[in-house]
């Protein structure tokens, strides 16, 4: 199983000793089997319109949200 990380604050340094692999948000909507979402909701992340990036990713990929309400578009990910 491979892991792949976005996150602005974690030098790969870290990343490394947790054995993921840190890239950009596109990239793992594209190539991730399972998504979790572990953000506060703030301005930034709220519900802001993903609906093309969401298209990015594969068939049968699966969302689990560990953070809270809000953060996903749930009508988003919905759409065929």
């Amino acid at each position: 199983m491979s892991v792949l990380a976005f996150d602005p604050f974690c030098t790969p340094e870290r990343a490394a000793t947790i054995d993921a692999e840190l890239t950009t948000v596109d990239d793992i909507l594209r190539r991730a089997d399972f998504i979790t979402v572990h953000v506060p909701k703030t301005k930034e992340t709220a519900k802001h319109d993903r609906g093309e990036q969401l298209k990015l990713t594969k068939k049968g990929v699966r969302f689990v949200n560990v953070a809270r309400g809000g953060i996903i578009n749930e009508a988003d990910l919905a759409r065929p």
